[in-house]
């Protein structure tokens, strides 16, 4: 079996704007299951796992907005804000 480097340490530190517009990594964690359809899902529909997730927390956080986060100016405010145009490492977002 091939020895695995430990992966970097992963923040939910900054956003974008106070690292000076690049994107930050989060980590998440899926059960078996959710993995599976994740990995059925990207290959049946030819798009990379990284946007269906993105397209996925976008879909929640308007959710959010328009439910338990409705009084909430400040995230109404900046899910309004424009995406930014370039991600990690200035390479524009995948989807």
């Amino acid at each position: 079996r091939p020895q695995r480097r430990p992966a970097p340490a992963r923040s939910d530190g900054p956003g974008p704007q106070a690292t000076g517009g690049v994107a930050g990594r989060v980590g998440v964690r899926l059960d078996p299951r959710e993995r599976r359809l994740l990995r059925i899902a990207a290959a049946a529909l030819g798009r990379p796992q990284q946007t269906l997730l993105r397209a996925a927390v976008h879909r929640y956080f308007s959710e959010l907005a328009r439910t338990e986060l409705q009084a909430c100016v400040c995230f109404r405010r900046r899910l309004a804000e424009p995406r930014e145009t370039t991600g990690a490492r200035g390479v524009p977002p995948t989807d």
